[in-house]
């Protein structure tokens, strides 16, 4: 644990953003964060893509029961 007193003092803040866009991940993005963790980058950049492929088969798996379903019984939750 650091020293901080406030999220501030805890470094850059990056506000919601996306790291992958059209399928690819973005270089910039990726670099800004990994250029302020205090831990290994080639860690954290592994956690990202494991993080970044679970989010892809939980897509494909999701098309696979739209598809086989059909798009009338998918339900979709909505925050109230």
């Amino acid at each position: 644990m650091g020293l901080a007193t406030d999220v501030y003092g805890e470094g850059v803040r990056i506000p919601p953003i996306r790291i992958v866009q059209g399928g690819e991940t973005c270089a910039d993005v990726m670099k800004l964060i990994l250029t302020n963790v205090r831990s290994s980058s080639d860690e954290r950049r592994a956690d990202f893509e494991a993080q970044i492929g679970s989010l892809k088969t939980g897509e494909l798996r999701l098309l696979e029961i739209v598809e086989r379903r059909g798009e009338k019984k998918l339900v979709i939750m909505r925050p109230s």
